[in-house]
């Protein structure tokens, strides 16, 4: 996307200056430009600085959980490829990742998940993809735990020409939000690296 004065605050030599040196920069440039423009942001609010954290702390916790579940649903092995390049990005960043696909998950240990990050594409007429199908089913039944403890995000892929559009993101969004989850904060490291990997998908953050 092209920055303009219209779409952004920034002034017109500013854009010129932005739209030059933004494309031209690799992803981890990107991924540590936002980690810290972040912290430069919380050196103001006279918050300890460093990379940009996985989430927001709580008021009483001591610092953030290191511990990342990458889970994804894939047809046709998009979601799979974008899911392991954000575990290795992840782990060059600290964070300690499990990568599966949705089937292979065990659903009775959602409950212990403090970080979870969902890729996912949308299969026919706004479905899961065969692989998401147990657990879309699982998080939807009545047999699902409440969340209070989660923080997560999601990556959507689809194709805009279908009316049902990251119909399964969307889905998995929502219902975590009923169960209580908390979406990361849209500084995080996670949820920018999401948006480099797919910057046409759906990000939730």
């Amino acid at each position: 996307m092209k920055l303009e004065v219209t779409n952004s605050p920034f002034n017109q030599e500013q854009i010129e200056l932005l739209n030059r040196v933004v494309p031209t920069l690799t992803d981890v440039q990107r991924i540590w430009l936002s980690g810290y423009l972040t912290a430069l942001h919380g050196s103001a609010a006279s918050v300890s600085t460093g990379a940009a954290p996985l989430v927001a702390l709580a008021p009483n916790e001591a610092a953030a959980s290191k511990e990342v579940t990458v889970l994804f649903g894939s047809q046709t092995g998009n979601s799979h490829k974008l899911a392991k390049n954000l575990s290795k990005k992840l782990e060059e960043q600290g964070f300690q990742v499990t990568l599966s696909s949705m089937s292979d998950f065990k659903p009775n240990g959602l409950k212990k998940v403090q970080n979870l990050l969902i890729l996912v594409s949308t299969h026919g007429e706004g479905e899961p993809p065969d692989n998401a199908v147990s657990f879309y089913e699982f998080l939807h039944s009545k047999r699902a735990p409440r969340l209070e403890g989660m923080q997560y995000s999601v990556l959507a892929l689809g194709d805009t020409s279908y009316e049902y559009f990251c119909q399964t993101g969307k889905d998995f969004d929502k219902r975590l939000e009923e169960l209580g989850a908390a979406r990361l904060t849209p500084g995080s490291t996670a949820t920018w690296i999401l948006k480099s990997l797919r910057p046409n998908g759906w990000v939730v953050s």
